[in-house]
């Protein structure tokens, strides 16, 4: 089974972001994290319930760490939705608060 993956608008900007942070040093590991991300939100879009509930952050939310990296995503009925990719050393609420508008 393949499960679909969705990824919003911040998701993306995150996800280039990290690219184009890692590449400044070094173009093929910025293309490798890359890939293990993206691995990474697979697994997860297979199996929705891999990641930690999150619910003092939102209903539903759940989370899992890649590196210095969170993956935060809503599991659907046939898959994931990825909201944010954020670096363990940024505010966390606030980074979800203020794109998504998540936080209860």
């Amino acid at each position: 089974m393949t499960g679909r993956m969705v990824i919003s608008p911040a998701g993306r900007r995150d996800l280039k972001e990290i690219w184009r942070h890692i590449a400044m040093d070094h173009l093929r590991r910025a293309d490798s994290w890359l890939d293990s991300i993206h691995h990474t939100m697979r697994l997860l879009a297979d199996h929705p319930h891999m990641g930690i509930a999150r619910p003092e952050l939102a209903d539903g939310l759940r989370s899992h760490p890649i590196g210095q990296y969170t993956i935060f995503y809503l599991p659907m009925p046939n898959g994931i939705h990825i909201i944010r990719v954020i670096h363990s050393a940024r505010d966390i609420p606030a980074s979800l608060g203020a794109s998504d508008h998540l936080i209860h």
